[in-house]
């Protein structure tokens, strides 16, 4: 829960260290592809290093896009990939026994788990755009991808994946999902975002500020026990406007900010010169968190 500007669980302040391992399910699918007794050794390693919270994939979608992960969760069908699932089962029975918590997000804005676009290929008669595509420079995939908060048909079929996961048992532990206590908060998508902060992407503000509420609020009617927040990079996830920010969050169906940070993506260091760049860097970043704290 939250209580003021803290997080409790057990009737206690709690603080964590947490990192990024996208990948657990991956790895905790009993097939080819996963590999258990890494996940465990992993999981071991950030546990002994004081690492307690893991931010991990709960969906991907089989795309047309060139840099989708493969296998996927799901396809274009209502049946979905129980391996990977019963990975995802796998990945919370260990944080369990670790006493590790999970922040698991169920889209993507970006392409590279088949996301937002992959959604909208699935339900605009086959139309995609890659990310990088030269004949599509920026912002045009990031204006294309916005377009999933006004479709409805995208809609549909992200809601059901949504409530197929948040309503699981756990086949291992036969744990509900929405009662297990390792799992700390559903995230609605990687990096949601009103698009690149250009006049074609404002057009979807009022489509993205409904969709995070709905969508959080679609969420809490499954699960009343687990926090919910949106993913979103922070200002510059909302083209560097604190207003967008500020509004976008202003729903009482999120229930905590969050915020990344891309010092080299965003321009800020610069990889060929790291030392001479280190002043900018720093100075951003710290101000970049400094802004969102307040």
């Amino acid at each position: 829960t939250v209580e003021g500007l803290q997080f409790i669980r057990r009737g206690e302040p709690y603080v964590y260290v947490g990192t990024n391992m996208w990948y657990g399910a991956y790895l905790g699918a009993d097939t080819d592809f996963g590999d258990r007794e890494r996940l465990q050794r992993e999981l071991d390693f950030l546990k002994e290093h004081g690492i307690t919270n893991l931010r991990v994939l709960g969906s991907s979608e089989l795309s047309p896009l060139d840099n989708s992960v493969r296998p996927t969760f799901r396809d274009e069908s209502g049946t979905y990939n129980e391996d990977l699932l019963e990975g995802l089962d796998f990945l919370l029975a260990e944080m369990a026994k670790r006493d590790m918590t999970a922040v698991i997000y169920l889209n993507n804005f970006w392409e590279w788990s088949g996301g937002m676009v992959t959604y909208l290929y699935w339900t605009n008669g086959g139309e995609f755009i890659n990310l990088g595509d030269p004949n599509h420079p920026w912002p045009e995939f990031a204006v294309f991808s916005a377009g999933f908060y006004r479709s409805e048909a995208a809609n549909a079929l992200y809601r059901d994946y949504v409530e197929a996961v948040v309503t699981r048992t756990n086949t291992i532990t036969g744990v509900a999902y929405a009662e297990d206590p390792t799992i700390m908060a559903w995230q609605l998508a990687n990096e949601p975002r009103s698009g690149g902060g250009t006049p074609e992407e404002d057009q979807y503000l009022p489509d993205f500020y409904a969709w995070l509420d709905e969508t959080a609020a679609f969420i809490k009617g499954l699960d009343t026990n687990h926090l919910v927040s949106s993913g979103n990079e922070g200002v510059m996830g909302c083209g560097g406007s604190v207003d967008c920010f500020l509004a976008s969050h202003a729903t009482g169906n999120l229930d905590y900010l969050t915020f990344h940070m891309w010092p080299k993506n965003w321009g800020w260091m610069d990889a060929a010169d790291m030392e001479g760049t280190w002043s900018r860097t720093s100075e951003n970043a710290m101000t970049y968190i400094e802004d969102h704290i307040a």
